[in-house]
């Protein structure tokens, strides 16, 4: 028994020397270098500037992970990033811009760091071919163009590429502006050169984002990517939405009251709205009134007119005229009801009558113009806002003719309009004429308000000029003609820029800017709209012209006549609506104007929608309201139409 447990001892201390032999071995063990990879495969005959394929792999005698290592013969050496495990196959791109030969071979790396020998070369040969060409990007505006998030709205961009002997692809890339890299769409073609290439895409978060393009032909010979085209996605900030989806002709006026900024606008709908202007919740809305003479009968008037908003009083009264002849007067925060209406309270004198322009103030003094076509009577008046749920009628000016432009009001309180005849009237405070005189060739309506300078005052008129008229005797200092005049109008009151020029739109669909002394501005006019332009301008801090166009954008062009960014809000997709009379017995002439936008002290954009619903568009910078002598339409932000020397 003894010698069994001996003979079975000696056993276990060889089985045990056996195995620590083995660890001992394993641990002295040298690392080897990976084996030489693999000869590269690819093709052996190339174009410049065309992007090729190489592969090669390599084994690692202890298995461990590898990298290979491409020298081009051209002095570029790319490393693959990644280790893949031994023996796998690695591809790589590469283009030669110059012609000639070039020796091609690979290397590994294992993850020790240990390198393998350089493997056999791949002899390439480099033709010549000369790339493709590519234009810059176009979009729906010009870079940067500032648009709404939308997840299902594409956006298309489009560029030409061309080359002298081969056919052509496309392929567009974009990024977040603060991404690493692009994301690269699919090429687009064959097509041949000189064609038109489009993409579309969807921005559906607030970002900036860069997009560009590269062509390549049919050998792959690669074009220089274009320039960036920026799409910075921000607004609407809010939208507002009246209940029953109806559109805007009003222009809004802001008034900050017990701290909080707010919108005062009157509805297609025959609402007066009250509207937060910071989150575009609604604070007030009241119906104006029942009208039982329209056929077929109306529940409420029209609010065409833009409201101006007093702060004389505490709270602000804020006057808007209807579709039916009366003038309103709401307490802006009271919310409770309508302060006063004029002419009066019942509906046997409102029958016919209209009040088509936007009423200006000075203190407690109303000026508006009241049209009651059925008796022919159309007039100029001034109101004295009592205060107390009352106004009184101060004097009238008869004009014989439709009043559809804003009354202005200067320094000392004369009263600027014109009216259907074609006629600019003067009228001192106490509703004494001036001057009273018919501008333009022959009978031409002045639909636009007046602009007033220390040096004159600026009125568009239907013969499709702009007039400068000397204040103080009504003579005509210069004209300036659109490019249709005679056919195509200024309906678009005139603003004043931060540079002195004056800014208005066009029947013909462009943007004008004039200088003082009457002059075309280089970079003008500028085209926005396949139709007519009748919305104001309004002029930011920083001299950019904020306009609004029929197809429903909003565009923002600075003082060279470049467009740096436009908005289409919700109706863009829609076709132009040319709207019909809401109201049978007669059709109003403020159908024919536009909304105007207006800015707000932090830079945001505020403006209606002749298709649905008012909007706010937070600009890219904050930038409020120019200081000029007229920088927007009615002047001010509470559309006062009182000129401050």
């Amino acid at each position: 028994m003894k010698q069994k447990s001996t003979i079975k001892q000696i056993a276990y201390i060889l089985v045990f020397a056996v195995l620590s032999l083995t660890v001992v071995s394993s641990l002295c063990k040298k690392n080897k270098a990976p084996e030489k990879p693999t000869t590269p495969t690819g093709t052996t005959s190339t174009y410049n500037n065309a992007p090729e394929t190489y592969t090669s792999s390599a084994t690692d005698p202890d298995n461990n992970n590898v990298r290979l290592v491409f020298d081009w013969g051209d002095t570029n050496i790319d490393s693959a990033f990644e280790y893949v495990a031994s023996g796998t196959s690695v591809s790589m791109d590469h283009a030669w811009s110059s012609t000639g030969t070039y020796t091609v071979k690979v290397k590994a790396i294992d993850e020790k760091g240990l390198e393998s020998e350089w493997s056999d070369t791949l002899s390439v040969s480099v033709a010549y071919n000369s790339p493709p060409t590519i234009d810059s990007i176009t979009g729906p505006g010009l870079s940067p163009y500032l648009m709404a998030a939308s997840s299902t709205r594409y956006i298309v961009f489009t560029t030409v590429a061309r080359d002298s002997t081969d056919s052509v692809y496309v392929r567009f890339m974009s990024k977040k502006k603060s991404a690493a890299s692009y994301t690269l769409r699919s090429w687009i073609g064959p097509k041949v050169s000189s064609s038109i290439f489009r993409d579309s895409m969807t921005f559906a978060s607030q970002d900036t984002y860069l997009v560009r393009a590269i062509a390549k032909d049919a050998r792959k010979s690669q074009s220089e990517t274009t320039g960036v085209y920026t799409v910075i996605v921000s607004g609407p900030a809010w939208t507002f939405n009246t209940p029953d989806g109806y559109e805007f002709y009003s222009s809004p006026a802001l008034v900050q009251v017990d701290g909080e900024w707010l919108i005062c606008i009157g509805g297609y709908d025959g609402y007066f709205y009250i509207v937060s202007a910071t989150s575009g919740s609604q604070r007030w809305a009241k119906k104006t009134l029942y009208d039982p003479y329209s056929i077929p009968p109306e529940p409420e008037d029209v609010l065409y007119a833009s409201p101006a908003v007093n702060a004389y009083f505490t709270p602000p009264h804020a006057y808007i005229g209807g579709e039916m002849g009366e003038l309103y007067c709401y307490k802006v925060g009271s919310g409770t009801s309508w302060e006063w209406r004029f002419p009066d309270s019942s509906y046997d004198n409102v029958t016919g009558n209209e009040i088509s322009n936007s009423a200006a103030f000075k203190d407690n003094r109303i000026y508006v113009g009241v049209n009651c076509g059925y008796a022919n009577d159309y007039r100029m008046y001034c109101l004295q806002d009592n205060g107390s749920s009352s106004a009184t009628e101060v004097w009238s000016y008869p004009t014989g003719c439709e009043i559809v432009s804003s009354p202005a009001i200067d320094g000392s309180g004369n009263i600027y309009f014109g009216d259907d005849s074609g006629y600019v009237t003067r009228l001192t405070s106490s509703g004494t004429k001036t001057w009273r005189i018919r501008i333009g060739t022959g009978v031409y309506s002045v639909y636009a308000s007046v602009a007033m300078a220390s040096d004159g005052i600026y009125v568009g008129t239907d013969d499709g000029f702009l007039y400068k008229l000397n204040t103080a005797t009504g003579a005509t200092i210069w004209k300036y003609p659109s490019s249709g005049s005679g056919l195509d109008g200024v309906r678009s009151s005139p603003v004043i820029g931060t540079d002195g020029a004056i800014y208005f739109g066009c029947d013909d669909g462009k943007l004008y800017a004039v200088s003082a002394s009457g002059q075309l501005k280089s970079g003008f006019p500028v085209t926005l709209s396949d139709d007519v332009i009748t919305s104001t301008p309004a002029i930011a801090q920083d001299g950019s012209i904020i306009m609004y166009t029929d197809e429903d954008l909003v565009y923002s062009i600075n003082p060279s006549g470049a467009i740096m960014w436009r908005v289409p809000l919700p109706g863009y997709s829609k076709s132009k609506i040319h709207h019909t009379p809401k109201l049978t017995k007669h059709h109003s002439k403020m159908e024919d104007i536009l909304p105007s936008p207006t800015i707000g002290s932090n830079g945001t954009i505020y403006v209606g929608s002749v298709q649905q619903g008012m909007y706010a568009i937070t600009g890219t910078t904050s930038n409020a309201l120019a200081n000029t002598s007229w920088p927007k339409f009615r002047h001010d932000l509470v559309n006062s139409g009182k000129y401050t020397p």
